[in-house]
Parts: C-alpha cells; structure tokens; sequence
C-alpha cells in the first residue's frame, strides 16, 4: 500500500497501469494474487528484490523484475483490450472481463479448461460472479507464461485446493481431470485414467500425508519439470501429452 501511495502521487491519469505494475511485484514476490499481502523481508531476498531495483534503474529487467518489462506490460495491456477489457480512471470508461471472455480466451489458446477458469475467479477474484481487472488479467496471464515459477506455483495452487483446506487431495484434483477427460475426447485424444495420474502425481510429491494430498510447500518442492505436469496434466486443455493414453487413441484414429 506505501507503495502504492508513492506512485499515486507522480503518476496521475495512469494509476490503474501503476497498481497493476504494483500488483505485478507483490505477485512476483508472494507468488499469492491478493494485493493487501504484505512484502516480507524473506521474499525480497529470495527474489534478490534490492539488486533488481538498481537494474531497473539501468532500464534492465531481470529476474523478478522482467515482468515489468515495458514490452510484457504493453502485452498485457494489449491481450487485456484485445478481449474488450479496457483499463481506466474513471469508472464511466472502465471495462473488465467476465468469466466468458477468459474460457474463450483459453479455449482458443488450448490453455485452461474452463473448470479452472472459474476456479481462478473463485480463488483469486473473490468470486465467480466477479469481474477481472487489469491487473487481474497481468498475473493470470503471467501464471500462465511461467506456469512452473514458485509464483505462477502459489497462483495455481489455490486454483487446485478447491476446498481451501491446504491441500490439493485426490477430489480436488479429480473434479479438474473428470472435465478434461470428455473435452479431449472430442478433439480424438484418449487421457490415462485417473487412478493412474493421480498416482504419478503422488510418486512425484511425496506427500507426508497421503490421503490428504500434498501442500503448498511440497509443491514448490519439486523440480519445474514436475511443477508443470501437475498443472498442466489436471488444468490444462493442450498439457504437451503429457497424460494420454497413446493405445487407444491410436486406435480411435483408426476407426
């Protein structure tokens, strides 16, 4: 909020790309999408917040700072347009997105099937019956773009644990895969079943209590490699193949 209130003071007319970029930083460096968080002297040094100022000083973005990178903002911005959004002061001229527009969006990405799209509304946007912002729209996208990042992990997370216990469990992780399986069957992919991913994924984590799934901290964990098959083999549309079933799919193709 400091922060916010320094850049209110010089930046005028542009305060909704200004909070967007503040916005941008607390996600970077609490990989959570609630603004209120504060920044914790233990996140400024893991993303090496200090060094990263004085580049950005030098017009270099690097590390937790390439986000803001003038030409990934004027993306944002341009992607957030491209969808009708439009970011602005006064309230008369402000236009978000709705649901709709971000599984349209996904749809033809071949990116979030449209479960996690509202689970991402539900978590992060306070509600399905929400509407998503420009800044919103910035750390979605970015969570998408860096889908195994420590902070695109925190995004997803809370996107997954469906029933805000702490842990993504077995009907968590299911109710994302039972509509994924049918979307994919359309396009002639048959997926594993999910006995079998679920099982892969616990093979993978570890997880101290099995039945309950795993956590946040076993999530981060994990190699990238494996970070980015979870979500992208239980949100994603397009997941790289990572979970089909080639035999019958081949055979499908066949008929």
């Amino acid at each position: 909020e400091a922060l916010l209130r320094g850049v209110r003071l010089l930046s005028g007319a542009e305060l909704d790309l200004v909070q967007t970029v503040a916005e941008l930083i607390l996600f970077r460096l609490n990989g959570a999408a609630w603004s209120e968080l504060q920044i914790s002297e233990r996140a400024m040094r893991r993303a090496q917040f200090c060094s990263g100022l004085i580049s950005v000083e030098s017009d270099l973005f690097d590390g937790a700072f390439a986000i803001l990178d003038p030409a990934r903002l004027a993306e944002y911005v341009n992607q957030f347009e491209s969808l009708g959004g439009r970011a602005s002061n006064d309230p008369q001229l402000s236009c978000e997105l709705q649901p709709s527009d971000i599984i349209s969006l996904c749809q033809t990405r071949g990116s979030l099937i449209p479960r996690a799209v509202t689970s991402v509304f539900t978590a992060h946007l306070g509600g399905i019956g929400r509407s998503m912002r420009l800044g919103d729209f910035a750390k979605f996208w970015v969570a998408q773009l860096e889908v195994s990042s420590a902070s695109a992990i925190e995004y997803w997370f809370h996107v997954l644990d469906e029933d805000l216990d702490g842990y993504v469990s077995r009907e968590d992780a299911h109710s994302f895969y039972s509509e994924k399986v049918p979307i994919r069957l359309t396009e002639g992919v048959h997926l594993c079943e999910f006995g079998n991913v679920w099982a892969s994924i616990l093979d993978m984590v570890a997880p101290r209590y099995v039945e309950r799934g795993f956590t946040l901290s076993e999530m981060l964990g994990l190699p990238e490699k494996h970070r980015r098959f979870i979500v992208q083999a239980l949100l994603y549309r397009n997941d790289g193949n990572a979970v089909i079933d080639v035999r019958r799919s081949s055979n499908l193709m066949l008929m």
